[in-house]
């Protein structure tokens, strides 16, 4: 099935842009709220479902996680988290997926950080 919707059309930076408002706030709410579960729990590995252009990652730079997996509906957003951190972070897995049909290499992490997923609508939730 290929991945359509409103995702696809919005460039990275308008989404960021507006994410980063601070009448918004919510890109600092979800990168602290990351790097406050994951200093909680401390897993191995991380997936971020909707990473976007790397929402929250520059916050697990450091920490106990050695494998962090982002996973976006958006391709070019996925290009981007790449660029912006595959040298940042060794072993950084990034995958482009419409998370109602699959999630792709989330099936061995420890933590799961699907911040702004909904259930409602989406029909079944696809095993990992």
């Amino acid at each position: 099935m290929t991945a359509s919707g409103p995702w696809l059309e919005i460039p990275l930076a308008d989404y960021e842009g507006h994410m980063a408002l601070p009448e918004i706030g919510q890109a600092q709410m979800l990168a602290g709220e990351l790097e406050s579960t994951v200093r909680q729990y401390s897993p191995k590995a991380v997936a971020v479902i909707g990473c976007a252009g790397g929402n929250g990652f520059d916050r697990l730079v450091g920490t106990r996680a050695r494998r962090i997996v982002g996973n976006d509906i958006n391709p070019a957003y996925v290009e981007a988290t790449r660029r912006h951190y595959a040298q940042e972070i060794p072993g950084l897995e990034l995958y482009t997926a419409d998370i109602q049909c699959s999630v792709s290499g989330c099936a061995a992490v420890d933590l799961l950080y699907a911040a702004l997923m909904s259930h409602s609508g989406m029909g079944e939730i696809p095993r990992l």
